[in-house]
C-alpha cells in the first residue's frame, strides 16, 4: 500500500513524499517534503512505524526534519553517499538560501542511523524488494528506488509527467548524467511502472510518459 503526502507552498510549488507500508504497518518513507510532523500525525492514527527511510537526494525540501522521524521510530536513513555530506550541510542541502527554515541541517549525532551506498544493488525492507540505482545528475547521489514487485519507481526531482525535472541553474547538478537518467527510465522499465516524482502529479505510467517529448529530447539525439 502507498500513501502520498503533499505540501502545497502558496498555491504554488507543491512537494511529494511517499509512504510504502505492508499488512504489519511496517512502512518506508520515500523523502518527507518538509511535513515531518504530519506524516508522523498520519502515521500514529493508523498505527504505522516508519523502519526506514529512502532519500532520493540530498535538497532540504526532500530531507528536512529527517531527526523527527530519528527520535520517534530510530528509521535508518538509507542515502548515496555521494549526498550524505549534504545531510549536514545546510550549504549544500540549500537549506542555507531558504530563510524559514533557518539553515537545517542534520546533527551529527544520528549518523548512527544512515545508512549509506555507492553502486547499484538490491536489498530488501519489510518485505519490499527494492532496486536501488544510483544515478546522479540533479544532484552527485541522486538515486532512484523500484519497488519490483509494485512496479513503483520514486525518482525524486528527475522526471515530472510532462517534462523533466530541475536540469538548470542547480548547484552542483552534471546535465550529462540528468539526460542518462531520463534515458535509462525510458530504456529499463515497462509502460506499466508507475512513476513517483519529487514535485507534481505522481503515481502515473511510463506509458502514460511516452509523450513527454520534452524529457525524450534529451536523449533522442
Amino acid at each position: 500500500m502507498i500513501k502520498v503526502f503533499k505540501n502545497i507552498i502558496n498555491n504554488n510549488k507543491d512537494y511529494n513524499s511517499y509512504l510504502v507500508y505492508n499488512e504489519n504497518n511496517e512502512a518506508i518513507l520515500i523523502d518527507d517534503s518538509m511535513i515531518a510532523d504530519e506524516i508522523i500525525d498520519w502515521c500514529t492514527k493508523n498505527n504505522i512505524i516508519i523502519t526506514d527511510i529512502l532519500i532520493t537526494h540530498n535538497h532540504f525540501d526532500h530531507i528536512y526534519e529527517l531527526e523527527k522521524f530519528v527520535k520517534k521510530y530510530n528509521s535508518i536513513i538509507h542515502i548515496n553517499f555521494n549526498d550524505v555530506e549534504g545531510l549536514f550541510d545546510a550549504n549544500i542541502n540549500l537549506s542555507a538560501i531558504r530563510n524559514e527554515i533557518n539553515n537545517w541541517q542534520l546533527n551529527r549525532e544520528y549518523i548512527g542511523n544512515v545508512k549509506s551506498f555507492m553502486f547499484k544493488n538490491e536489498m530488501k525492507i519489510n518485505n519490499f524488494d527494492i532496486v536501488i540505482c544510483p544515478m546522479g545528475g540533479h544532484t552527485p547521489g541522486t538515486t532512484f528506488y523500484f519497488f519490483k514487485n509494485e512496479k513503483m519507481i520514486f525518482v525524486g526531482d528527475t522526471l515530472f509527467r510532462n517534462g523533466y525535472g530541475y536540469r538548470e541553474n542547480i548547484p552542483r547538478v552534471n546535465t550529462e548524467s540528468f539526460d542518462k537518467s531520463i534515458e535509462f527510465i525510458y530504456a529499463n522499465f515497462d509502460n506499466t511502472v508507475k512513476i513517483y516524482p519529487g514535485h507534481n502529479e505522481s503515481g502515473f505510467t511510463l506509458e502514460q510518459a511516452q509523450d513527454n517529448l520534452k524529457a525524450k529530447a534529451l536523449f533522442e539525439k
